[in-house]
């Protein structure tokens, strides 16, 4: 079981970027969950691109087999 994550931050201009993306795996088993910490950017603070804004997407995936993208979802927390 897995799960895909891709980040995105916001440039000087306002445009949004692929900065990131990558894969987390759990081999824990069943009812059991892991600790996955990537340390995104904050969407309130400045980032590498010298704008302000980091969003993420998420996709579950177990044996192979993936469920849709989320949303977008702002990093702020």
């Amino acid at each position: 079981m897995s799960v895909q994550w891709k980040n995105e931050l916001k440039d000087k201009n306002g445009n949004w970027n692929l900065y990131r993306y990558g894969e987390c795996f759990n081999d824990l088993g069943t009812d059991l969950y892991g600790v996955c910490n990537k340390d995104f950017y904050e969407d309130s603070t400045t980032n590498k691109l010298g704008g302000k804004g980091s969003r993420l997407a998420i996709k579950h995936c177990i044996q192979g087999v993936c469920e849709p993208w989320s949303i977008w979802f702002r990093n702020d927390q």
